[in-house]
């Protein structure tokens, strides 16, 4: 009995909770629409595992290293919920009340973040506010309303261990429309009530966070001139902005590290925590809304331009074609910069937003640019 006690203790559980899905596969979750799915995992070596869900029946074997992958084909919009099956030998896992429809990425900082508890018409629409077409994946994030002030030991500590953005999809209720951006819950009105097609609202916007958080670490070291942004200690690298920096300091205190502490201001941090993890799976595109971080000094107001045209182009690589449409509130001068670049073609025509008449524009490759000047939430 000792014996068999002491083998358990010992010898590695592999039997025992193997099977696993990638973490980004939640319950409620919405899948992109008409292009091919990844859904990787772990399960014991050998074993096969199996995946049912719409129609679709699909099997991979683990290997040596426990990782699974199986590709799941395209499938048309569908509003109905329904429950994908996974499962190796006697374990089993059940991903409940799944859409497929249009996934949006809501990048930015505190414009995008403004939740909808906070808009003007939010007490009027909150007894009618149940939207089974709108999901969210709304998680918070290290960091999120301390300003001026270390972070506790606690956060310090999770933050440090690689935890940034925690939570879980969320279908569109009177309790979760309360933080969810009102920015992307208008545009998601807007659109299923268009199309009929669910929407998937992935918030990963950061309260005062500058561009380069959000843009691949890699693609700025890439960039002949960029590659400044990511050489040394962040907090004391005078290209990037200085709230960012300052803010940084506040939270992380004095730091003598060679890259400087982890932050959710500091360059790539933002696109390593929460969007590289999403990069095996298409998108149908992203909402915007950034700019004030990176418009306190001139050299960053004139370098945004070719600054926003990096991320695009590194987005790109990852999700082609997936057209951006962004909310501004960066000065005229940022603003020239970004058509200098020959970013975008301005074409003369125009969208009405919330009574606001907002041009727009579309470059050849299909990334739209919607301009706003005044952060104020109107319905449409």
């Amino acid at each position: 009995m000792v014996r068999g006690i002491a083998l358990l203790i010992l010898t590695p559980a592999l039997a025992l909770g193997q099977l696993k899905t990638a973490p980004e596969w939640m319950d409620h979750m919405v899948l992109q629409r008409g292009k091919p799915l990844t859904l990787e995992g772990k399960a014991t070596p050998g074993q096969t595992v199996h995946i049912t869900f719409s129609g679709q029946k699909l099997a991979a074997r683990a290997g040596g290293d426990s990782s699974w992958r199986v590709q799941l084909r395209p499938m048309k919009a569908n509003a109905v919920p329904g429950d994908m099956f996974i499962t190796s030998g006697k374990e089993r896992i059940k991903l409940r009340d799944l859409l497929v429809g249009d996934v949006w990425l809501c990048l930015g900082q505190s414009n995008m973040e403004f939740p909808m508890n906070g808009e003007a018409h939010y007490k009027s629409l909150q007894p009618f506010v149940a939207r089974p077409l709108i999901r969210q994946y709304n998680p918070r994030y290290i960091g999120k309303g301390i300003y001026g002030t270390a972070f506790p030991d606690s956060l310090a500590r999770l933050i440090d261990g690689g935890t940034f953005y925690t939570g879980y999809w969320e279908q569109c209720d009177s309790t979760s429309i309360r933080s969810m951006s009102a920015v992307a819950f208008y545009f998601a009105e807007r659109v299923t009530k268009q199309t009929s097609v669910p929407i998937g609202l992935v918030h990963l916007a950061i309260g005062g966070a500058p561009l380069e958080t959000f843009i691949p670490k890699e693609a700025l070291a890439a960039d002949s001139v960029f590659v400044q942004k990511v050489r040394g200690n962040w907090l004391e690298n005078k290209h990037l902005p200085d709230w960012a920096r300052e803010r940084g300091r506040q939270n992380r205190g004095a730091d003598s590290s060679v890259e400087g502490p982890a932050h959710g201001y500091k360059p790539g941090f933002a696109f390593d925590k929460g969007l590289r993890r999403l990069t095996e799976n298409p998108i149908a595109g992203f909402l915007f809304y950034q700019g004030e971080t990176n418009a306190q000094e001139m050299a960053r107001v004139e370098e945004y331009g070719r600054l926003f045209r990096v991320i695009l182009e590194a987005y790109r690589h990852y999700w082609p074609n997936a057209p951006v449409i962004l909310y501004s509130s960066l000065p005229s001068t940022a603003l020239n910069t970004v058509l200098t670049y020959g970013l975008l073609s301005a074409t003369g025509s125009g969208v009405c937003c919330r009574k606001f008449r907002i041009p727009a524009w579309l470059c050849p490759a299909m990334w739209g640019l919607c301009m706003t000047y005044t952060p104020l939430i109107r319905r449409w």
